[in-house]
This record gives C-alpha cells, sequence and structure tokens, in this order.
C-alpha cells in the first residue's frame, strides 16, 4: 500500500512535499513525482505511478488537468483511488470532475469554482456540486475554514465538525495528504475526515512537515 503525490515540490507551501509527509505521518508509504512549471511527465514518473503498491494518487490541480490526466489515465492507475486537491483559483477543478475520483477544495476553492465570492459552512452551500458528481462513488471533500469539513457523493452528505484552529500555507496539503493516507488504508470516511482536519491544525505543522 502506499500513496504517489503528483505536484510542485517548491513554491510557498512545497505542496508535495508537505502532502507526501502528512500521507506518511499517517501511516502511509509515499513516493513523489515532482512536477514544476516547464517540466513535463517523462518515463521515469509514470514508472513512479504504475508500481505495484500504489493505491492511491494524489495530484495538484496547479499542475493542470491535462498533465494530471496524463499520470491518472494510466491503466495501471485506473484501478487507484484518483484525487484532486483543488487550487485556491478554483482552477482546472472542473475539467478535474471527469477523471478524479475524489476533488479536495477549500471554501476559497470551492466559491472559486461556483464563480462566487464566498459560500456558508454549511452543507446546503455545497449541494451544487451533486450534479457534477457522475463517475461511480465520486466524492468532493470540502475543508471549512472555520473548522469542520463535509464530503458529498451524489446520494448523501456527511459533515464531521473540528476546533476552528486558522489556517496556514500548508494546511490544504497535509489535509489532503491525510485523506490520501486514510483511503490508502482502507480507513472510512468519518474517520478519514477527523484524521485530516487534526492533521491541518497549525499546532502539527512542526511534526510533520520537513
Amino acid at each position: 500500500m502506499s500513496v504517489c503525490v503528483l505536484g510542485p515540490a517548491d513554491g510557498v507551501d512545497r505542496w508535495a512535499i508537505r502532502s507526501a509527509a502528512a500521507a506518511a505521518a499517517a501511516g502511509s508509504a509515499t513516493t513523489q513525482i515532482d512536477v514544476g512549471d516547464a517540466r513535463p511527465i517523462d518515463e521515469s514518473d509514470t514508472a513512479t505511478a504504475r508500481a505495484a503498491d500504489v493505491r492511491v494518487v494524489l495530484a495538484s490541480s496547479v499542475v493542470g488537468a491535462l498533465l494530471i490526466a496524463t499520470i491518472f489515465d494510466l491503466p495501471r492507475a485506473q484501478p487507484c483511488r484518483r484525487i484532486a486537491v483543488i487550487a485556491a483559483d478554483g482552477s482546472e477543478a472542473h475539467a478535474l470532475f471527469g477523471i478524479a475520483d475524489m476533488l479536495i477544495f477549500s471554501t476559497a476553492a470551492f466559491a472559486a469554482m461556483l464563480g462566487v465570492a464566498e459560500i456558508a459552512d454549511d452543507v446546503a452551500a455545497l449541494l451544487p456540486v451533486q450534479a457534477l458528481l457522475t463517475r461511480p462513488n465520486q466524492a468532493a471533500v470540502v475543508r471549512f475554514g472555520a473548522g469542520g469539513a463535509v464530503a458529498v457523493w451524489a446520494d448523501r452528505t456527511l459533515a464531521v465538525s473540528g476546533p476552528d484552529v486558522g489556517e496556514d500555507d500548508g494546511a490544504m496539503a497535509r489535509f489532503g495528504g491525510t485523506i490520501a493516507a486514510a483511503v490508502d488504508q482502507g480507513i472510512g470516511p468519518e474517520r478519514a475526515l477527523e484524521m485530516a482536519l487534526a492533521a491541518a491544525a497549525p499546532l502539527r505543522l512542526a511534526m510533520i512537515a520537513p
């Protein structure tokens, strides 16, 4: 069992590094495909994603839907759970609904995808996304800035409360990395969200981020 992380290793929040560190802290083995602004996917990258023990592929939308599709569409990746973490500007979200099994949003990213200034921290505000969830067991997960998170499927929702712990640059990377590890290990949705909310808290930063 392992998580393969696809995204930028540099930049302000070092997304790939923090996501992989969070997945490892949650108990999963990890590999990384570090993608910069201009680096194409090569044979070594596809070999990494094709490794027999990879059960989850986690990607950041900042690298673009076309590049993500290169990895998500590999025959070996088809049985994997393919998860995309959407950037704060909501970029690529609509394209990724067609290829990802799970999409993870902050409230800012979700609002940007909908084209609105902000959304309320409640389940009702997220229900419009159900019309976009057309793949089998596809889910959207939104982490609220004021604490808590909601998972939405086409036919149901799950809300998990959490403390209002504030925000920092690596919070969404840790949140997504922990969810990926929980999926990798077969942990149920409610416990996965609880783990991810705890990992996203700034007090965890020194424990799991290099």
